[in-house]
């Protein structure tokens, strides 16, 4: 090793030593002398005559106030136990971007206790600048052929380059690299190069008003185009689920106008149908034990079928427009004009009796209901959309709450039609256009996704040109 080099480290590890015990007088002081020359050779044996620092990083060297990274470890620190990576970000990019490089300098000051900086590639670096990139930076390391949903994490030279296929994948893998990294792990592998993709899907299906459909499509965030990945033809669907059932497997329920319809969702076939309900279907729910509820705005009322039989049973309800089962309470929730109620539904030996939970029936402060649906993420609470507002129910509070999580009011609650949310947080509304060129009033040609990343929603207009929707739903079979 350059004998230099060792003299300096000894003389840091002595002086170090010193500063914490003083010398008593200068004796002591001239036998510290001959000891830091003692300590030189003794460190010179160990290491052999030859030994150099070829391949040795110096970011990992042992100093008092820098972290000890093994030999095939990278220190986030350099030898000065100063932070030794600036992060950097395209100078034309996105919130999320931004956001995601933000949230990385507070994760590595706290893993390491130093103040780490970032800036836009606006700033001119090079080579050897010790830089950690995120997304399409003007950098040559950041060039990649990466597809959408992809994501590569690697250290390349004194870069550590974070970049995807798209914006939301290079904030996955901001999100991922942090999880590399901690307060007892300040120091990532000197060869780590990760290539992986996303596999979360959100997969919506919309009534779509112009030609009669249910559409089903994949969306991914900030892309405005959605995937089609299957239709079914020909069927009304104002009101909308899908279930599992027991006889049936995967279904699909709707209603529109004056029909109520249960298709198969692998094929497509009817396996049930009813005329003549209403004139105005709005909802429609198939529960456990068979029975199908359908809602109607005209005229207010609430129709129970049993779908094995030919029991049905009829209760008015004002302005009715959603119906959904609640498995945890055992019952119908149904929404009119100025209220939610629940209903108990029983089928015993062909006898279908439906009776209202008075307990449970709660008035909000809005008027006219649109939907009803399951918080995938809480077993306790349901989305209400009503005219002006969208709201939280809880139903052990019996309380309508206008907070939802991570939205920063970016999530529009005028004139809700069909929502939901994915289990991650996400969420998906249709609302009306409101333009002259809409087919009806209460038509749209966008999906209004607000996806969820790290704890805030973040807004994706999907375009459906010349489509004319008006329900939306997350393609989940669970009631919960």
């Amino acid at each position: 090793m350059n004998r230099l080099l060792i003299i300096f480290l000894v003389i840091i590890t002595v002086f170090t030593g010193c500063a914490a015990n003083p010398p008593s007088d200068m004796s002591d002081s001239a036998s510290g002398s001959e000891s830091l020359f003692a300590q030189l050779d003794a460190a010179q044996g160990a290491m052999g005559e030859n030994t150099d620092l070829q391949g040795v990083d110096v970011n990992t060297l042992p100093l008092s106030n820098a972290y000890a990274a093994e030999k095939d470890q990278l220190s986030f620190t350099n030898v000065d136990g100063k932070a030794a990576y600036t992060i950097v970000y395209p100078e034309k990019t996105i919130e999320i971007i931004h956001d995601a490089a933000e949230a990385l300098r507070v994760a590595l000051n706290n893993a390491t206790g130093k103040k780490f900086k970032k800036h836009s590639d606006a700033t001119p670096g090079d080579a050897n600048t010790y830089e950690i990139l995120i997304g399409d930076t003007n950098r040559s390391q950041s060039k990649h052929t990466l597809k959408e949903k992809e994501y590569s994490i690697k250290v390349d030279g004194n870069k550590i380059v974070i970049t995807g296929g798209s914006y939301y994948s290079t904030a996955v893998a901001v999100s991922k690299f942090k999880e590399l990294f901690s307060k007892s792990k300040p120091y990532i592998a000197k060869d780590l190069s990760i290539k992986s993709a996303l596999n979360q899907v959100y997969r919506v299906a919309v009534s779509n008003s112009g030609d009669k459909s249910i559409d089903i499509y994949e969306l991914t965030p900030f892309n405005t185009t959605p995937t089609l990945v299957k239709t079914f033809k020909n069927v009304g669907a104002t009101g909308l689920n899908f279930r599992h059932t027991q006889t049936n497997g995967e279904v699909v329920v709707c209603a529109s106008g004056t029909e109520v319809t249960v298709l198969s969702y692998s094929t497509g076939k009817k396996i049930w149908s009813k005329t003549g309900i209403a004139s105005s279907a709005h909802g429609a729910e198939i529960l456990p034990n068979g029975v199908v509820a359908v809602a109607s705005s005209t005229p207010n009322t609430l129709s129970f079928f049993d779908m094995n039989g030919t029991a049905s049973k009829t209760l008015e309800l004002e302005d009715a427009h959603a119906v959904l089962w609640d498995p945890k309470y055992e019952v119908v929730w149904a929404a009119g004009y100025t209220e939610i109620r629940a209903y108990k539904v029983t089928l015993s030996n062909g006898t279908l009796t439906v009776t209202e939970d008075a307990s449970k029936r709660s008035p909000f402060n809005n008027t006219g209901a649109h939907d009803l649906a399951p918080v995938y993420y809480d077993k306790d609470k349901m989305w209400v959309s009503t005219f002006g507002k969208i709201y939280i129910y809880d139903k052990t509070t019996k309380k309508f709450s206008e907070t939802i999580d991570g939205s920063n009011g970016i999530v529009c609650g005028r004139r809700v039609k069909g929502l939901g949310n994915f289990p991650d947080g996400s969420m998906i509304t249709t609302y009306p256009d409101e333009k002259a060129t809409s087919l009806y009033s209460w038509t749209t040609e966008k999906l209004n996704f607000y996806f969820m990343y790290e704890g805030k929603l973040y807004f994706t207009p999907i375009y459906t040109p010349n489509e004319h929707y008006y329900k939306v739903r997350i393609v989940c079979t669970d009631y919960q």
